[in-house]
């Protein structure tokens, strides 16, 4: 570059520019050699474009008459956003202004008799021309939202009932308790709520008709699906061993013991009129005693079953026509139990209770 200085030690093989740059294209930029940060001028200084002496990107736009509802403090420059009352009905409150003349009547609504009827009664009939009568209170079940005045109407839900949920004024009280058991319908538990029901559930407090009850089961001694009742019945939810729900088998003799339809014929008639079959006390706390006679001489066996068809006690004697003999239930369950006697393939029941 003709500098006399060697290029290899040159700070600037080339000229430099008015602003010091090697080979630079000169005073190109807003302030000659540089731009300005942003917000301030080539000085230094802030931009302050209203002269205000605020700079520009600190100044807040807002409210600045002190005199107006919605005057701002921290404004810097006037939008042109400031409200004022009216002198007449309006007030300024926390910045805005509430319009206390809503039917723009010049009578405030405080002393307007009619606050939303310009004409203020024009009929005179005692009721504002454009406003509705009804129930102002939005917990009120009857609470209607175009109503502007109060007629003390409103009704309320109280205990278990609730509100219809309308808001137009023809909302109703719904009746929570049905039943009027004290338990609101929506704690209902429904289920069967019979106790002598076999599926009663004692949580239900509504009953949904689903409740079953024990049934009779007859004793079915040669297993052919027919029952007896002079042989043995139980009432019971469950089935018992050994029994049907059904008595087809009771086509009896006059005395009612045994049954034409089974067993073997070695007793006759008269033989079972001749039967003497007892039990004794009934009900009875401790010891039960039975008395059997018979004209016939046969094997007998008395069993005891429970109010569930489960067997209790059994004890047989070889061949005899005379029994006299005591069974200790002491131990056994309150309830009633049934005492049979089998004997020449018939049988005899009797019910017994325990204390």
């Amino acid at each position: 570059d003709g500098d006399l200085i060697c290029d290899d030690v040159d700070d600037c093989v080339g000229t430099l520019d008015s602003c010091g740059v090697c080979n630079g294209f000169g005073e190109i930029y807003e302030c000659g050699c540089f731009d300005p940060e942003p917000g301030y001028n080539c000085d230094g200084s802030c931009i302050d474009t209203d002269g205000d002496l605020v700079c520009d990107f600190d100044e807040v736009l807002g409210c600045t008459d002190f005199n107006a509802c919605n005057y701002d403090i921290n404004a810097t420059d006037d939008d042109n956003s400031c409200t004022y009352e009216d002198g007449i009905c309006d007030t300024c409150i926390d910045g805005v202004i509430i319009d206390n003349d809503a039917d723009d009547d010049g009578l405030c609504d405080v002393d307007d008799p009619c606050p939303l009827d310009p004409n203020n009664d024009l009929d005179g009939d005692g009721v504002c021309d454009n406003e509705i009568l009804g129930c102002t209170d939005s917990n009120a079940c009857n609470y209607n939202e175009l109503a502007a005045v109060e007629d003390d109407s409103c009704i309320y839900a109280v205990g278990c009932d609730y509100c219809s949920g309308e808001t137009d004024g023809t909302g109703v009280i719904v009746d929570g308790d049905v039943d009027t058991d004290g338990i609101c319908d929506y704690y209902e538990i429904y289920g069967c709520d019979d106790p002598t029901a076999c599926n009663y559930d004692s949580s239900a407090t509504e009953d949904d008709g689903s409740c079953e009850y024990a049934i009779t089961w007859y004793l079915d001694l040669d297993a052919d699906g027919n029952g007896d009742s002079n042989d043995g019945e139980i009432v019971s939810c469950d089935q018992p061993e050994g029994y049907v729900p059904n008595n087809n088998d009771n086509v009896s003799y006059p005395d009612g013991y045994g049954s034409c339809c089974r067993g073997d014929d070695a007793i006759g008639v008269d033989e079972l009129e001749d039967i003497i079959f007892n039990l004794y006390p009934n009900p009875t706390t401790s010891w039960l005693n039975l008395e059997y006679n018979s004209s016939y001489a046969s094997d007998v066996e008395v069993q005891i079953f429970n109010s569930i068809g489960k067997l209790a006690f059994m004890k047989s004697y070889s061949f005899t026509h005379e029994l006299n003999t005591s069974v200790n239930v002491s131990g056994y369950a309150k309830g009633l139990y049934q005492v049979r006697l089998l004997f020449g393939g018939y049988a005899i029941n009797k019910l017994v209770v325990i204390h």
